[in-house]
């Protein structure tokens, strides 16, 4: 079981890579890992798509522009339900 998928993270966050040398998607998964859960990565040609919950965005955005170069990237807070009444 991958501990890290349970975790509740604050950011869902996507990253588009172009490059010519792109390393293996399972490889750039690995790493993904140490940022975070819910990781996805696919791979076509010279493009890597690029999807993990993490609680440090820019830090996978730093990790990704070292790989190629960014097409486009998003984080979006995940939406925290309201605590029960008298809570």
């Amino acid at each position: 079981m991958d501990v890290a998928a349970e975790r509740d993270f604050q950011f869902c966050t996507e990253v588009l890579v172009r490059g010519e040398q792109l390393p293996p998607g399972n490889e750039v998964r690995t790493a993904m890992h140490a940022f975070g859960g819910s990781v996805v990565v696919a791979a076509a040609g010279d493009i890597l798509k690029i999807h993990v919950h993490t609680d440090t965005p820019g830090a996978v955005f730093s990790y990704c522009g070292t790989l190629g170069t960014g097409g486009a990237d998003q984080s979006r807070r995940h939406a925290r339900p309201a605590p029960p009444p008298g809570a």
